[in-house]
C-alpha cells in the first residue's frame, strides 16, 4: 500500500524525505506517545479514561514538548570566537550544563535529503492505520487524529528543508499542536470526566450483533402479525 491509498489516511499529506535531521529527534517521543495511546485499554474503554491513565500519556506529551524547545532556533549571545575557545578547551569535558543543540551561530552546510525511519504507508504493524481499528471509543479516535496530525505536522514544516533546528515560527505551530493533545487529555481524560456505561455495542455481543438489546432477528415476524 502506499500513502492515500484507502486505509492508508493516517498520514497521507506528510512528507517521507526531508532534509531536517532534528525533526527526526522531534517526532521520536512522538510515535512513543502514539505507541502508549493506541496500546492503552483506555484507548477502547468507553466510560473513559482513568487519571492515571490520562497523566501517564502527558507525561509521554510533555518530553515531546521538551524536545520541541531544545530543536527551536535560538542561538546564544557568544561571539563565533568565544564559542570556539569554549569547544576547543581541552581542560573541558562534555556536559549536560547546556539543554540546546549547539550551532546555531554558523551557516548551516548544505545536506541531501533523507528518508524518515517510520513506515506510515501501512505496512508496519507497530504503526496501525485508523482504520485498522474496530474497538476504539470517540474520545480514543479524536486523540488519535490529533497526535498523527501533529506528526503529520512535524513532516510538513518548512524547516524540514533546514539540515537542522526549527525556526521560531515552526516551533511555535508544533507547540500549538501539542497544546491541543494536551486540552483533549484534560476534556475526555481524568476520572471526573468518566462517565457510566451499561450496555456492550452489537458488534460486541457474543451471539452477534442481532442478539443486541432492542434488535430483531433477520426475517423475524412483526410482533403484532396476525
Amino acid at each position: 500500500m502506499a500513502l492515500g491509498d484507502p486505509g492508508v489516511q493516517s498520514f497521507d499529506r506528510a512528507f517521507t524525505r526531508i532534509q531536517n535531521s532534528h525533526i527526526i529527534a522531534g517526532l521520536t517521543p512522538l510515535f512513543t506517545l502514539r505507541d502508549q495511546l493506541i496500546t492503552s485499554p483506555a484507548f477502547r474503554d468507553r466510560g473513559g479514561m482513568d487519571t492515571s491513565d490520562r497523566d501517564h500519556l502527558i507525561e509521554h506529551l510533555v518530553v515531546a514538548d521538551r524536545m520541541r524547545r531544545r530543536i527551536t532556533y535560538n542561538p546564544s549571545d557568544l561571539s563565533i570566537k568565544d564559542l570556539a575557545a569554549s569547544i576547543t578547551d581541552t581542560e573541558e569535558v562534555i556536559s549536560s550544563d547546556s539543554d540546546t543543540f549547539v550551532g546555531e551561530e554558523l551557516p548551516q552546510l548544505g545536506g541531501g535529503e533523507f528518508m524518515i525511519p517510520w513506515e506510515l504507508d501501512g505496512s508496519n504493524p507497530n504503526i496501525p492505520m485508523m482504520s485498522e481499528f474496530t474497538h476504539i471509543t470517540g474520545p480514543g479516535k479524536l486523540l488519535l487524529m490529533a497526535v498523527d496530525r501533529t506528526i503529520e505536522t512535524y513532516l510538513r514544516l518548512e524547516s524540514r528543508n533546514r539540515i537542522r533546528f526549527l525556526t521560531v515560527s515552526d516551533s511555535v505551530r508544533m507547540y500549538s499542536a501539542f497544546e491541543q493533545i494536551y486540552q483533549y487529555l484534560m476534556a475526555f481524560g481524568g476520572d471526573d470526566n468518566r462517565v457510566d456505561i451499561v450496555n456492550p455495542l452489537p458488534t460486541d455481543e457474543p451471539k452477534g450483533v442481532k442478539d443486541s438489546p432492542n434488535r430483531s432477528s433477520q426475517g423475524s415476524s412483526p410482533q403484532n402479525a396476525s
